[in-house]
C-alpha cells in the first residue's frame, strides 16, 4: 500500500472557546494533602499528575506529588516531601515528566548529604502507581564542586532518547547552567555555563526540536534583560537568537512553544505598556513580532499551549476581576480573548485565583491549576469545558511528523509517526473528530504505525489531532471516509 502524506488546505471550521464555555472546580487543595500548586498538570490514561509547593503530612510542610482522576475523583498523595532533616527534597519545581510508567521531577532545595551541599536540590522519580519514590541525583553530592556545576534547578526536565536536559542556577559565576543526565542518574554534565553576556538566570524549560534545544534566560544578554538562545543537544552551536531590550519586552517567563519554525513566548515586563507581552520569533532568530501587550499588571505565567492556529495561556493577575485569567490569541497576533477571569471574595473565593503554570488540552477542555483560594483556601484544579474541539479553526499540513494513509479510505486507516521518539518521549494520544465536533475515537499511540478502524462510522470528512502527555499538540490533519 502506498504511503500518502497529507497536503491539507486551510479549512475554516471552529473558532476559539465559545461564550458558553463552562468553568468547574475538579479538586480543592487543603494543605494536609498538598497546597498552593505551582506547576502544570501531566496527563496519562485518564489521570492527572502534579506537584504542590507546600502542604503534605510531613513536619516541614514541603509539598507533595499527587494524582487525581480526570473527573476530579480519586485524589491521592503519592509522596510527601520531607526536607533537609529527612534527607529528602523540598520546594518542588516545574512539571512532572512521564517516561514509560515513571514520573520524573525536580526540587529546587533540600536533600541533605554527608559532606555535600544541603540546599542544592535534586532530581527524583516515582512510579505512576505511587511506588518506588527514588532520589535520582543530588546537585550537592560533590562537596568540592558544590554549586559550580549547577544547583537549585528551575523549570522542568526535557527528555529524549534516554537523556534528560534541564537548567539550574549556580555555575562558575553563579549565572546558571544547562545540564544533561541519563535516566539512571549517571552521566551528569554541564552543556554550557551562562556568564551574563550569553544570558543569566535561565527560566522555564528547554524546548526540543530534533537535536536542537531552545530556551530563555530572565537576565543577561546585551542589555541584561534576558535573551532567547539555541544549543545542540551535544553542547555545541550555542547562539543567542535575541536579547530583550525593554522595547521588545524584558524578563521572559515560562518556556518557548514551537510551531513549525516559529517560537512563541511571553515576558513579564517591558514593551509598550511595561506589563510584558506575547511574542513570536523564527527559530533562526529573524522575524521577531510583538503580538500582544499586557496591561494592568496581568503578569503572564507558564507556557503558551497551541492548538491549530490558536494559542492558550494564563495570567497570574489581571482579567475582569484582577485575580488572573485564561486567554486565547491567534498565532497571527489577532483575536485576543479573555476566556475566563478568576475572582476573590468580592465575587467568589471558591473558584480559585492567581493561576500558575499552563493549561493543557484533553478532549474538548482546558485543564489547569490556580494557586490560591478555593473551598479550603489552598488552590484548585479546574476545567474549562467546551462542546467543540479546541483551536481547530485551521488545519495545516503535518507530513514531516505525522501521516495518515490511505486517504480517502473505507474507514480502515493507519496513523504513522515519522519520529518514533515521539512515542517514547511524549506518550501521544490520538483524537478523531467528525465535522460536528464530536470526538469519535481516542487512543494512546504505542507504536510507530497504528491501525484504526472507523468502518462503523458514517462516511464523510474527519479531523485528527495528536497530543502529547503534557497536553501539547504534536500534529493534526483531516481525512475522508468513503
Amino acid at each position: 500500500m502506498k504511503k500518502l502524506h497529507l497536503f491539507i488546505p486551510v479549512l475554516c471550521l471552529l473558532a476559539v472557546i465559545p461564550a458558553e464555555a463552562q468553568y468547574s472546580v475538579l479538586h480543592n487543595f487543603n494543605d494536609t494533602a498538598g497546597g498552593f500548586p505551582i506547576s502544570s498538570l501531566t496527563y496519562a490514561n485518564g489521570v492527572f499528575y502534579g506537584i504542590t509547593g507546600t502542604g503534605g503530612d510531613s513536619a516541614c510542610n514541603c509539598g507533595t506529588v499527587f494524582a487525581v482522576n480526570a473527573d476530579g475523583g480519586g485524589y491521592r498523595v503519592m509522596h510527601n516531601f520531607a526536607g533537609i532533616s529527612s534527607f529528602d527534597g523540598n520546594t518542588p519545581v516545574g512539571n512532572l515528566v512521564l517516561v514509560g510508567n515513571r514520573l520524573y521531577g525536580m526540587c529546587g532545595n533540600g536533600m541533605a548529604d554527608s559532606g555535600g551541599c544541603t540546599t542544592c536540590g535534586m532530581i527524583f522519580y516515582i512510579d505512576t502507581n505511587g511506588n518506588n519514590y527514588t532520589k535520582l541525583y543530588n546537585f550537592g553530592d560533590d562537596p568540592v564542586a558544590a554549586c559550580t556545576i549547577g544547583c537549585q534547578p528551575s523549570g522542568s526536565l526535557t527528555y529524549t532518547n534516554g537523556v534528560f536536559y534541564g537548567m539550574a542556577g549556580g555555575g562558575p559565576v553563579n549565572d546558571g547552567v544547562i545540564f544533561t543526565i541519563d535516566t539512571s542518574g549517571a552521566g551528569y554534565d554541564t552543556l554550557i555555563t551562562f556568564t551574563g553576556a550569553n544570558g543569566a538566570m535561565p527560566t522555564g524549560n528547554l524546548t526540543l526540536a530534533g537535536n536542537t534545544l531552545y530556551g530563555m534566560t530572565s537576565q543577561g544578554g546585551a542589555d541584561n534583560l534576558g535573551c532567547i538562545f539555541t544549543i545542540s543537544t551535544n553542547g555545541t552551536g550555542f547562539d543567542t537568537l535575541m536579547s530583550f531590550n525593554n522595547n521588545n519586552g524584558s524578563k521572559p517567563l515560562g518556556s518557548l512553544t514551537l510551531n513549525g519554525n516559529v517560537l512563541y513566548g511571553m515576558t513579564e515586563f517591558g514593551d509598550t505598556l511595561a506589563y510584558g507581552n506575547i511574542f513570536s520569533i523564527n527559530t533562526n532568530g529573524t522575524g521577531y513580532s510583538d503580538m500582544w501587550n499586557f496591561t494592568n499588571s496581568e503578569t503572564p505565567r507558564g507556557d503558551l499551549t497551541i492548538a491549530g492556529s490558536t494559542l492558550y495561556g494564563m495570567t497570574f493577575g489581571g482579567g475582569a476581576n484582577g485575580y488572573g485569567s485564561v486567554f486565547s490569541i491567534s498565532t497571527g497576533g489577532s483575536n485576543f480573548n479573555t476566556l475566563f477571569s478568576f475572582c476573590h471574595a468580592s465575587c467568589s473565593d471558591t473558584i480559585g485565583n492567581s493561576p500558575y503554570g499552563d493549561v493543557i488540552l484533553v478532549g474538548n477542555a482546558l485543564y489547569g491549576m490556580a494557586y490560591a483560594d478555593g473551598a479550603d483556601g489552598d488552590g484548585v484544579i479546574f476545567k474549562l469545558d467546551t462542546a467543540q474541539p479546541l483551536g481547530i479553526s485551521e488545519i495545516t499540513e503535518t507530513a514531516e511528523t505525522i501521516s495518515l494513509y490511505p486517504n480517502p479510505n473505507n474507514g480502515k486507516l493507519t496513523i504513522a509517526l515519522s519520529q518514533p521518539s515521539l512515542i517514547m518521549d511524549l506518550q501521544p494520544r490520538l483524537q478523531i473528530y467528525n465535522m460536528l465536533g464530536d470526538m469519535v475515537y481516542q487512543s494512546i499511540l504505542t507504536a510507530p504505525y497504528t491501525d484504526i478502524n472507523l468502518s462503523a462510522h458514517a462516511a464523510g470528512m474527519y479531523l485528527y489531532r495528536v497530543i502529547t502527555n503534557q497536553g501539547k499538540p504534536a500534529g493534526e490533519g483531516k481525512f475522508v471516509v468513503q
